[in-house]
C-alpha cells in the first residue's frame, strides 16, 4: 500500500472522529471559491491536499484546523503525517521499511528532512497529550523518530503502542523490522 494510501485512509478516519457536525459556515471569496472558516473544513481541504501528495498545502491546513480548535487531536497527527510524508518522500513504507530507516545519510536523516521530523514528533506528542491511550499515535511518532535516526525512542513508541494494543499488527511490524536491522547492522563488520 503506498504511503499516501496509507496517509489518506488514516485521514479519513481521523476527520471522521473529529467531525466538527456544525452548521455550514463557508463564505465566498472573491474568487469564487468557497473559504473553509471551521476546523472540520480545514481538515477536509487538508485530506484532500495531503491524498493528492501536495504536503505543504495539507500542513497549512491542518496548521489553520489547530488554530481554530487546539484540542482536535486528529489535527496534530494529520499535520505530524503529512510533515513526515512531505520530508520522507517514501513511496511505500510498509514494502520498504529500510528505505525509511535507512532514508537520507546513513539512517539519520538531513537537516531539513530532521526539522521536519521534529515538528512532526512535537505534533504527535501534542495528540498524546489529548488522546494518552491512541496507540496509533505511538506508532507514527515511533515512526518518525526511525526516520530521524533515534531509534532507541522509536522503539520505546513502538512498545508503548503495543502495551495499548498487543495484538495490533501495525504497531508490531516496525517493532520487529527496526530491532532486525539494528541486530543487522551490530553483526555487520
Amino acid at each position: 500500500m503506498k504511503y499516501g494510501s496509507v496517509f489518506l485512509v488514516l485521514a479519513i478516519l481521523l476527520a471522521a472522529c473529529a467531525s466538527t457536525g456544525g452548521e455550514d459556515t463557508a463564505a465566498d471569496e472573491p474568487s469564487g471559491q468557497t473559504a473553509p472558516l471551521s476546523a472540520g473544513d480545514y481538515l477536509d481541504r487538508g485530506i484532500q491536499h495531503a491524498g493528492h501528495g501536495e504536503y505543504d498545502q495539507a500542513v497549512a491546513d491542518f496548521t489553520e484546523a489547530i488554530k481554530l480548535d487546539p484540542n482536535l487531536s486528529a489535527a496534530y497527527v494529520l499535520r505530524g503525517r503529512a510533515l513526515c510524508a512531505g520530508a520522507s518522500r517514501v513511496s511505500s513504507v510498509e514494502a520498504d521499511f529500510s528505505a525509511v530507516v535507512a532514508y537520507s545519510t546513513g539512517g539519520h536523516a538531513g537537516a531539513e528532512q530532521a526539522r521536519a521530523y521534529d515538528q512532526a514528533i512535537a505534533d504527535f506528542t501534542q495528540a498524546l497529550t489529548l488522546d494518552p491511550d491512541n496507540a496509533a499515535v505511538y506508532r507514527e511518532r515511533g515512526t518518525a523518530y526511525a526516520e530521524k535516526g533515534d531509534y532507541d525512542k522509536a522503539i520505546e513508541d513502538y512498545e508503548a503502542a503495543l502495551r495499548i494494543s498487543p495484538t495490533n499488527s501495525n504497531a508490531s511490524w516496525p517493532l520487529e523490522e527496526l530491532l532486525r536491522r539494528l541486530q543487522a547492522q551490530r553483526e555487520t563488520p
